[in-house]
């Protein structure tokens, strides 16, 4: 985590708060329990802000190794480097949509 600028990710109201090394936040429209869809969500509206393609978006994710955090509110994502996303415990989104949606 030290090669991010940072020794640990803080908590708040049991959720990660990943502000430190988020490279961009979105809103979704269309939260669900597919991540796919999510994700497409998120590049799309990433790309909005930025000027560019969602495909561009998806294409520097994968090159930098970022991948999409759901937050539990069901429609902030904010895109984190995929090893620190992977490396600290947590329940995000998704899990709040199944409970919500008793899955």
């Amino acid at each position: 985590m030290e090669q991010y600028g940072f020794e640990s990710i803080p908590f708040r109201d049991g959720e990660p708060d990943f502000s430190e090394v988020s490279k961009g936040e979105v809103e979704i429209d269309d939260f669900s329990d597919d991540r796919s869809s999510n994700f497409d969500q998120a590049d799309e509206k990433l790309a909005e802000q930025k000027g560019c393609t969602p495909e561009e978006v998806a294409a520097w994710r994968e090159e930098n190794k970022y991948t999409w955090h759901e937050c539990k509110d069901c429609k902030t994502m904010h895109k984190v480097p995929t090893e620190v996303h992977g490396n600290i415990s947590h329940s995000g989104g998704i899990s709040k949509y199944k409970s919500d949606n008793n899955e």
